[in-house]
Formats: structure tokens, sequence, C-alpha cells
């Protein structure tokens, strides 16, 4: 019963370790949008250093302008609201088309809301987003001033899932206001394809971006550094050129997009690394359990095997016997297992990405390896008691 119970339990861990590592590999798959190789990313608060407005628009220039003209830097795009960070900004928007109700109704597909972002003209390019329709931003388009309201621009480039949100059939040229925030219409200049904003595992959700340097409050900036050498190298020359302009502003969040793609997964890493240890300890516990058993339990029936050999019993019905007890055994551990790890998975659904708690391949897998472990611990013992002396047998005791 206990080998048994082991068995089942091991079938429990490495069902649920197959489904947090195919779950796992289901996210590093995503399609970010975003080419995120040979890229860098940080930011800095200038407000927070004693900057005035004024001398914090400044500053965020210089720091674009300098890193910009340093060798192997391509491109430099800075962004209010930080990527792949779980940050977003989410507002009520007034739409062609769309019920003026201060509270949407997403059952009858009025849901207006859309995230933001404010961004410069090179955010796209830097970022490699590619525009599907209109144009991109110009430096004409930042009306980014002290004193200035938030979104103090009539021009905006929305991302697919926007356009699919709001039933745009022609997007470009199409207005919109933002209420409660400013009354200014904002016109749609260009369409951006798809890209992931708020985190790897979460949905692309509607985005409308506008051009600045600040954001909310103006305390900080998020910087985006492409270069055509390799992200590290980036990460270990912006804190230079930083210093070289102000050696007392720190550099924040600096970080390849790489490692901010890892980061924000860093918890189903987590859970693959540790369902898949906790499962290969445990099926190696149940094989060196069940193989203490079935040696001792051949050792208690020293006598009755050699007498089954003196009575003409074939050594392969020998080995068959003992086999067939941890057949059966393992066939009810396998049962009981699959019906707890089931039970387990859709449990744990919110955790996986991509794929359901009850994946087939996974549990035929799972039951093929510990049966291979199990049979394996199980022949030593089967074979010892089929190359038992029968007179040795019997005077056994």
């Amino acid at each position: 019963m206990l080998s048994t119970a082991q068995i089942a339990f091991s079938m429990v861990l490495l069902v649920l370790a197959g489904l947090f590592t195919r779950s796992l590999a289901n996210v590093a798959r995503v399609d970010l949008g975003i080419d995120i190789d040979s890229l860098a990313s940080f930011s800095v608060s200038p407000r927070l250093n004693g900057y005035g407005p004024d001398k914090a628009q400044a500053l965020y220039d210089r720091i674009e302008l300098a890193l910009a003209s340093q060798p192997g830097i391509d491109s430099v795009a800075s962004a209010g609201v930080p990527l792949i960070a779980n940050g977003g900004m989410t507002f009520l928007l007034a739409m062609p088309g769309f019920e003026d109700a201060l509270i949407p109704d997403a059952s009858r597909g009025q849901d207006r809301t859309s995230q933001s972002n404010v961004v410069s003209p090179t955010f796209f390019d830097t970022l490699s987003i590619p525009l599907l329709v209109g144009r991109g931003f110009t430096d004409s388009d930042i009306r980014s001033f002290a004193g200035a309201p938030i979104f103090a621009t009539n021009v905006a480039i929305v991302n697919e899932t926007f356009v699919r949100r709001f039933n745009l059939e022609n997007p470009v040229g199409t207005r919109f206001r933002i209420p409660f925030v400013h009354d200014t219409e904002i016109e749609i200049v260009g369409v951006v394809a798809d890209a992931k904003y708020v985190g790897v595992k979460s949905d692309v959700a509607p985005q409308f971006y506008v051009p600045g340097r600040h954001f909310v409050d103006d305390t900080s900036l998020s910087f985006y550094v492409r270069g055509g050498v390799d992200a590290d190298t980036l990460v270990g020359m912006i804190p230079r050129v930083i210093a070289n302009i102000d050696p007392t502003l720190p550099v924040n969040d600096l970080v390849t997009m790489r490692r901010q793609f890892e980061n924000n997964v860093y918890l189903d890493r987590m859970i693959t690394m540790l369902s898949a240890s906790f499962a290969v300890l445990a099926t190696l516990l149940a094989a060196i359990g069940l193989y203490g058993v079935l040696a001792y339990n051949v050792a208690q029936r020293t006598r009755e095997l050699g007498l089954r050999l003196a009575l003409g019993a074939a050594p392969g019905n020998l080995r068959a016997m003992v086999l067939g007890q941890v057949g059966r055994m393992t066939v009810i551990g396998i049962a009981l297992g699959v019906v707890a790890a089931v039970g387990l998975g859709r449990a744990a659904q919110k955790l996986l990405y991509g794929l359901s708690g009850y994946e087939p391949l996974v549990l035929i897998a799972a039951a093929a390896v510990l049966s291979m472990v199990v049979f394996a611990a199980a022949y030593l013992p089967a074979r010892r008691a089929s190359s038992i002396a029968p007179m040795e047998a019997l005077r056994y005791e």
C-alpha cells in the first residue's frame, strides 16, 4: 500500500511538472510584437532629484541626444509608462458610434476603455513595431511644455486591437475625446501592429499612443536603447553616458529587454523548476522504496521460491510473478495519480498558459516515464528471485 501510494504521488507530481513545463514553453514562444534582442531599457526621475518641469524636459532631450550619438547605438526612444512591467493607464473614451454613457456596458459591445502611453517619435522604430496605416509621429507633434495638460496634443496612433474594439473601418482621420481628462479632440493619424504592453501573458488591449515626453505626474521617464551591439554592452554603457550628463542622477530599472521578459514570467519559471524538482525527487524515492520492498519480499519468500524452482517452475515464470505484482501496484497507483492530477491540474489552470489542466499527452508521457522507472527498480529483485539455487533455498534458515 505504501509503494502504491508513492507511485500515485509521483504520478501527480510528474503530471504537474509536465503541465508547467509545457506552459513555460508556450510562454517562451509568445509573440511580443517587439524585437527584444539588442534592446535595453532604463528610467530616470529628475523631478525627484530637484529638477523643475522645464529642466526635466531639457534633461530628457540631452539624454536622448547623448545616447543616440554613442557608437553602436541605432536608435533611442522614450515612453511615459514602461513596457512589460505589469503597469498601464486606462482611459474611458468618447468614440463615434458608441453610447456616450458615464459607465460603459461591455455586455452590449459598449466597452469604450483603452490603455494609453505617451511616447517619443522614434518609439515604434526603436521597438520594431511596424506602422501599418497612416504616418508616425514627428517632433512637431510634441507639445510637452510646462503646465500643459496631460494630453496637450491633437494626434494619436492606435494599435490593431483598438481598431477592432471600436469597429473603425477607416481609422485614419477618426477623432475621439478623453472625457474628464481633456476636451480636445484627438485625431488618429496612424495604426501600428499589436504588441504586448502590460505583461508577457496578458492579452493585447486596445492601445492609443500620443506624442510627448511626460505622463501624469511627470516624475519619471523610461528610455529604450537599441544598438548593433549586445544588449549587455548597452547596459554597461548607459550609466556612463548618464553620469557625464549629471553624476548625481540615479539610473533606475536598468535591464535588457530579454531580462525584462524573463523577470515578467519569473513565477512561471519558479513553479516549473519546483514542480520538476519535486517530481524527480518523488519518483526517485518511489523507485528506491519499491526496490527495498521487493528485495525484502524476495528475501522473505526465499524458501517458497526455491521450492517452486525445485518443483519445475521456470525462472522466467518467477520473474513474471514478481513483475506482475509490481504491474498491479503500478496500474493502481497510476490510476489514482491520474485522477488526483487532473483535479489539481484544473485547479491550477489559472497558472497555465496556452493549455488546459487536462492534457492527454502529458498524462501519457508521465505514465510512461513512471512505468519505466518502476519496472527498472523491480527488475533486480525479480532477477534475484529467478536465480535462487533450489537446494540453497530449501536449507534457508
